[in-house]
């Protein structure tokens, strides 16, 4: 039971996070990608299973093989200071566009280095960028 506590509570900062970070956005002339959903759906041997949606919100077309994901686990709620846990390229190679407006979901998975476990690093954070670093809200975190 109080594992299963332990587990819920972090589901529930991880999407304070969330929300925080989706309210802080802006919409801006050129390519500009953010988070607008993400659902932590398990934590099996330390690694963070998850979904997620993104929403392109700036006034240009993305190409999907160029959104990077990169994720972080911390021993906090603040960014800094956090353990590398695995990224990629949601869709590598891809060459669909994610027009202004639209979104696309998928699944993904921090890895965080065996040093690392969840019990004493609970938080994940996860950044979303493109490869090509021309978008308009270079650091976007949750």
């Amino acid at each position: 039971m109080r594992c299963l506590l332990h587990y819920a509570c972090h589901l529930f900062l991880a999407m304070l996070l969330l929300i925080s970070a989706v309210s802080n956005t802006y919409a801006c002339t050129g390519k500009d990608i953010v988070f607008t959903n993400i659902t932590i759906t398990s934590i099996i041997d330390d690694t963070y299973y998850y979904s997620y949606e993104i929403k392109n919100i700036g006034t240009t077309g993305i190409v999907l093989g160029q959104v990077v994901i990169q994720n972080y686990v911390s021993t906090d709620d603040q960014v800094g200071g956090d353990a590398a846990a695995g990224g990629a390229f949601i869709s590598y190679q891809s060459t669909e566009i994610l027009s202004p407006g639209e979104t696309y979901s998928g699944t993904y998975e921090a890895n965080p280095f065996p040093q690392n476990p969840q019990n004493t690093y609970p938080y994940l954070i996860a950044h979303l960028s493109l490869s090509s670093n021309d978008e308009c809200d270079a650091i976007m975190t949750l």
